[in-house]
């Protein structure tokens, strides 16, 4: 929200997960992380690092990501290391209600592409939408209820 993202190194994540998956058992976890796909390369980094490690456990996003942040091949990445779920925050299923109301840099298309590119990975996939911003009108409600 306009501050600077602090993110632990690639690295430390992998061995983080590497150390609960051998000495605890973990066989699942969730990324509580918005940010987690803010920078794709860092994300391929700790994916890439649990393919290479061959650490066995699947993972997911229950609070969030952001669905322009996503490509096909990150998301291929994302799926061999584990990942299982995704959730992205759209927030509206009205573009004009993003571009002028929320002011998210969010075109509905991309989120659209991402949910077939999900499909055809066979990520589940869920999406956050909030309904009665300030100022949203009953059009623009019905457009994210049944769009």
């Amino acid at each position: 929200m306009g501050k600077p993202v602090r993110n632990h190194v690639s690295n430390d994540v992998v061995s983080h997960i590497e150390y609960v998956v051998n000495e605890y058992g973990v066989k699942h976890i969730l990324f509580e992380d918005d940010a987690l796909t803010f920078r794709p390369k860092r994300t391929k980094e700790i994916c890439d690092g649990i393919i290479k490690k061959g650490i066995d456990v699947t993972w997911s996003t229950p609070n969030g990501v952001r669905a322009d942040t996503l490509d096909i091949e990150l998301l291929t990445t994302m799926k061999k290391s584990g990942c299982v779920h995704l959730t992205i925050g759209t927030e509206s299923g009205d573009q004009d209600t993003l571009d002028n109301i929320v002011r998210k840099d969010l075109k509905l298309e991309t989120v659209v592409e991402v949910s077939k590119m999900c499909k055809e990975l066979k990520i589940d996939l869920q999406s956050f939408y909030i309904i009665g911003f300030p100022g949203e009108t009953r059009l623009q409600l019905y457009r994210t209820l049944y769009q």
